[in-house]
This record gives structure tokens, sequence and C-alpha cells, in this order.
């Protein structure tokens, strides 16, 4: 209903009508495909974006493949030739949407951002213009399958007054979504309801515009206001050097996870780099990344960070030691530290990185990386079992959002318990 409501909004408001009184009359039938089915398909388009659906996984932009244009808005024919609708209309509209890369074929798809003009037109319009009066209101669609469901009650009140307010750091889109994540709590009783997939490492996910797990921190704060979030701090690692006999030889992982602040800050002034960079990469070690910046883009791992800071925090002295001693703790945990299950699952893995190898070079490996993928399922089961125990202590254990560390939750009662 979310992705729904903005592609409504998008539609009945005006933003993407096309100029005709320049256009020649043999487009008369575009045109009028165009208000007949076509316009809805864009503005999915667009809606798809704004929620993260197809967020591109190597550059800042969303994926709009070859593949993905055919499917939604097939092709048009003009004079005789067929073009891709999706070019086509992004044409006439003046460019919403602008290519900011190509794709590489079997590896990504284009990535396409908005326009400034677009993202302007937008951010104005909106300032006058948040009724939902639309007769065909969307219903949240329930899936057909799932393995856990929560609710939330969304602090419309807050969400009015964020998106209202200009200055408080939300670009057009992130006060567009969470205006429809309020829109479509009013229309559902003030009750949104979330349901998650779970995945081979016992990890829950929440997908597509529902999925509150993927809103940014600062969008979650206004949109649960009233909740209180409680996280694992530093889980992953401190989860693995509870595995091993001896976590002391790992001094550099040790010290991290006993004040992440700290060298976090410190690499940040070593290197210029945002802190939130310089989290973010390490986070990504833990995930199995190398955060590797290559001139070719295959070679390159998907990081959420310029290219010139993941270089400098990946050559700083600190992470250099940290990714040392985290090649040897993978293997320790996979050499000594695995009981059937997990076993099982390294194998696994192993499969799987074999296969996609295979499939890709049409032989087989000599050898596989296997170790960071498999260490980061590895611990994810382990904070999934927390995360069931913190839930398990609060007052109502359904009114929450899970995250994959930690849980939002209007609970006081365990409010010392969770902090300590």
């Amino acid at each position: 209903m979310i992705k729904e409501i903005i592609s409504q909004y998008l539609v009945n408001t005006g933003l993407l009508e096309i100029k005709t009184c320049h256009l020649s009359p043999r487009l008369n039938r575009q045109i009028s495909e165009w208000e007949r089915t076509k316009k809805k398909a864009f503005a999915d388009v667009i809606a798809e974006a704004i929620t993260g659906e197809i967020t591109h996984p190597q550059h800042a932009g969303y994926s709009i493949g070859r593949d993905y244009k055919v499917k939604m808005l097939k092709r048009v024919t003009v004079d005789g030739s067929k073009l891709m609708a999706f070019d086509f209309y992004n044409d006439l509209l003046q460019s919403p949407l602008y290519k900011r890369a190509d794709g590489i074929q079997g590896v990504y798809s284009a990535c396409y951002d908005f326009s400034p003009k677009f993202l302007n037109d937008l951010d104005q319009h909106f300032a006058f213009n948040r009724n939902y009066n639309f007769l065909d209101l969307p219903q949240q669609a329930i899936p057909t399958v799932y393995d856990e469901m929560t609710y939330m009650k969304p602090n419309t009140a807050a969400i009015e007054s964020a998106v209202s307010d200009t200055g408080n750091g939300l670009d057009i889109r992130e006060r567009l979504y969470i205006w429809a994540i309020g829109e479509a709590a009013k229309q559902s009783g003030g009750v949104l309801y979330q349901y998650y997939n779970e995945s081979r490492s016992g990890r829950l996910y929440t997908k597509g515009a529902f999925g509150l797990q993927s809103l940014s921190k600062a969008m979650r704060e206004i949109v649960l206001d009233g909740y209180t979030c409680f996280d694992m701090n530093t889980a992953a690692y401190s989860i693995l050097l509870s595995k091993v006999n001896n976590p002391s030889k790992y001094p550099t992982i040790k010290a991290y996870t006993e004040d992440r602040t700290k060298y976090r800050n410190q690499i940040a002034k070593d290197t210029g780099a945002d802190i939130d960079d310089v989290k973010t990469c390490i986070t990504a070690l833990g995930l199995g990344s190398s955060i590797s910046v290559s001139n070719n883009p295959v070679h390159t791992t998907k990081v959420d960070a310029p290219d010139w800071a993941i270089k400098k925090i990946k050559a700083h002295k600190f992470t250099q030691a940290f990714i040392s001693e985290l090649t040897k703790l993978r293997t320790e945990i996979t050499d000594n530290c695995c009981n059937q299950r997990e076993l099982d699952l390294l194998d696994a893995v192993k499969q799987d990185k074999i296969r996609d190898f295979y499939n890709k070079n049409g032989r087989y490996p000599r050898s596989v990386n296997y170790r960071g993928k498999f260490v980061s399922l590895y611990y994810q089961y382990y904070e999934m079992e927390a995360l069931k125990a913190m839930r398990s202590i609060t007052e109502n254990k359904d009114d929450c959002l899970l995250l994959h560390d930690g849980l939002y939750t209007k609970t006081k009662k365990a409010l010392m318990i969770l902090r300590t």
C-alpha cells in the first residue's frame, strides 16, 4: 500500500503530465496509451525507486535494466520503429530519470537517478498538495508466505510535522516516503503489519515498501517516535570472539568491540572520511566484503561510501590489522568452532560458491573463497537467538519492529534489563 500510495500520488496530482502542445499529431495514439496504462507503470517505477526496492547494487541510484524496462512498460511503436517505452516516455517527460552509469552484462543493470529538475518539481508540488483523496484506496496485501509477523503504530503526528519541515535534513524522496507510510497507517486503523521472511542464517527480513527495516535511522526515529530502539553493539564481532578459546589472539578486533566509537573517530580523523563511512566499511568486512575498489567494476565490492574514502579507510593501519586478524578468526571459526548444523551450512556455502563460479566461467575453480560468506551466516544465527531473547522480555512482543541486531519496542518495564 505504501508504494501504491506514492504511485497514485504521482498519477493523480499532475506530476507526470506530458505537454502535448508541441507534439506531432502522429503521437496521439502513444499519448492515449500513456494516459491509459503507461503513466501508472512509470509511476510504479518511480515509487519502487523511492521506497528502495530497486536500489542499484554498485552505484548511487536505481537499477533499471533492459529486462526491467520491458517487464514494466514493454515497447511502443513510432513510425514503424519499436522503441523501449521507458526511454520514449522518459524523454517526453523531459527525463525525470537520467542514466548515471551503464550496466555490465551479467553483472548489473544500468544505473539511473532522479534529475535535479524532477526532484525540485516534486519538492515544490509536495509543499502544497499532500491530500490523498483518491477513490481507489489501495489496501495492504497480506503475503501468502511469511515466517514471522509483528505490527507497528507509526506516529502520524510526528510524520506530518516532519514532512512539513524542510529544514530537518530529509530530502523530498524521504519526506514523500514517510508521508505515504503515515497515510497508509491512517487508512489501516493506525497499524502497519510487518511480515518477515527468514534467510538460511535465521535472520528476518521485511520486504518491499512496508519493510520498515529499510528506512534510514533518521526516518525510523520519526515514523517510530514513541518507540525505543535497543541494539547490540558490534554484535557480529563480539559473537565471533565469544566462540573462540582465546579472544586475546585478536587484540584489534577485541579493542574495537570494547570501544567502537574511539576507533571509528580515529580512523575518520586520520583519513578525512565521514565517520558513517568508517562504520559502513567495518560492518561490511563482517559481512564478507573485501571493501575493494578496482578500475574494473566487476572486481569492485559494493559499499555505500565514496571510493576515495573506502581506499583510505582500508589502507589505515587499524583497518589493516583488523582485516589480518579477521582472516585468522574466520579460519579458526570454520575449522574449530562449528556444530553439525553449522558444518552442513558450511558445505552448502562451498557448493554455492563452486556452482556460481562454474555458471560464470564454464569450469570448476581450483579453490573458492567461502569463509567470509559462511562466517557472516554463522554469526547472524546467534544474533537472531539474542534478538529472540530480547523480544521475549518486552511487554508486548508483537508490537515491535525487528531489526537484524536489535528492535524497536514501546516496552518500559524491561528497559534496564535490555540495556544491561
